[in-house]
């Protein structure tokens, strides 16, 4: 008959046995069997403990062991490891559920999620836009751009919204742009921008934008203080210090401000002097005394006053008028002292080659001025041009039109 044998497991010999009964002694590492009054050795020897290279005695895992993993030498039972695989499994997914609903999105070649794996409100930045222009062409509504997010680069109204720069255009879920208000419209502070900080080495210190220093405001502080209200009502009465051609006129461009008294001169601004001596020592040519500009369709009456005179008594000098334009018609009228004693008058008529129409004067004595007068009356074409006043000696000597000399142009 067969029976069943039991072995137990103890580190000691136990203290309760039953004849026949064998139990391995873990300490001593053999079998040992009962006879019925002691314990006996058997088995020709201990057995070794089990490892990766050594056959022999090996212990069942406990469940701490299997989900710890701190021991080496004992084994696992098939349920221990199906717990402890079934309970790590739990928290994973399945690769059939990658980029499926509820599932995971896997990364691309970059490492990054796809865009395909994120929502549709997720904002991409597409660059600048201008909304005056509409460039890039943008167009309401675009499915296609959902999440699309453009810089406003130049200020413009697109889609029935205004724009300034620094805006952000954005389509929502629908298609629709929208606009995210980023400007404040002030692009800069006294030429300043960013975190703008001013002080008054900033700003110029200038008529209506004075300041004044610490110590100042504390001596204005002082005298406001000392100052009665009816003082200040009669000195915001009084006059602001005058200024000239500020708050006070002039009088012929002359301040009337300062002690003494004021010359008032006349200064008729249609005379026109002569700045310097014009000579001409040449017999055969004429040298221009002045040129004078008329004035296009009109009419004029000309007064020439020379003031004549030669380095050779009673040599004699020729004065002559003459047009520069064919259009223009008149007379020149001349009084020349024509002997030492006379001074005739004599007419002339106005033109543009006067050959043989010069008036001569006799300059009775050296170095000493005399008077020569003329009179033009003259109509002028569409083209003004100028009346020539000239002269040349008429024997040889140096004559000489003064500086003074003069014509006044009416």
């Amino acid at each position: 008959m067969q029976q069943s044998i039991f072995v137990y497991r103890f580190p000691s010999t136990p203290d309760i046995a039953l004849e026949s009964q064998i139990y391995f002694d873990t300490t001593a590492k053999l079998f040992k069997g009962y006879t019925g009054t002691n314990w006996i050795e058997f088995g020709g020897g201990s057995a070794p403990d089990a490892s990766e290279s050594v056959k022999g005695i090996i212990e069942i895992a406990s469940t701490s062991e299997v989900n710890t993993g701190t021991n080496d030498l004992a084994a696992i039972t098939p349920l221990k490891l199906k717990t402890y695989v079934d309970a790590g499994l739990d928290t994973k997914q399945s690769t059939s559920e990658k980029n499926q609903n509820n599932g995971y999105a896997g990364l691309d070649s970059g490492g990054k999620i796809p865009l395909a794996n994120l929502p549709t409100t997720l904002l991409q930045y597409k660059g600048v836009w201008n909304a005056s222009t509409n460039t890039p062409t943008l167009t309401n509504p675009d499915t296609t751009k959902k999440g699309f997010v453009y810089n406003c680069s130049a200020a413009g109204t697109q889609f029935g919204i205004d724009f300034k720069l620094g805006d952000w255009l954005i389509y929502n879920d629908s298609g629709v742009p929208e606009k995210s208000d980023n400007s404040d419209d002030v692009v800069s502070v006294n030429g300043q921008t960013g975190v703008v900080v001013l002080n008054t080495s900033h700003i110029a210190d200038t008529l209506d934008k004075r300041y004044i220093t610490d110590a100042q405001q504390t001596k204005v502080n002082a005298i406001d203080q000392s100052v009665s209200s009816a003082e200040k009502s009669t000195w915001n009465g009084k006059q602001d210090t005058l200024v000239s051609a500020t708050n006070i006129k002039t009088v012929n461009g002359s301040s009337i401000l300062g002690s003494g008294n004021l010359v008032v001169s006349g200064n008729d601004s249609r005379i026109v002097s002569l700045g310097a001596d014009v000579t001409n020592a040449n017999i055969t040519t004429y040298n221009a005394a002045f040129t004078i500009p008329l004035d296009n369709s009109s009419s004029h009456f000309i007064t020439i006053n020379l003031i004549a005179e030669t380095n050779l008594a009673g040599a004699a000098i020729q004065v002559r008028t003459r047009v520069d334009q064919a259009t223009t018609t008149g007379y020149s009228v001349f009084k020349t002292p024509t002997t030492a004693t006379a001074a005739p008058f004599d007419q002339i008529i106005l033109g543009t080659n006067p050959a043989d129409t010069a008036e001569t004067a006799i300059l009775a004595a050296a170095n000493i001025p005399i008077p020569i007068c003329i009179w033009v009356a003259l109509k002028t074409g569409a083209t003004g041009g100028n009346l020539i006043v000239e002269f040349q000696p008429e024997v040889a000597a140096t004559s000489t039109i003064k500086k003074g000399s003069n014509y006044i142009k009416t």
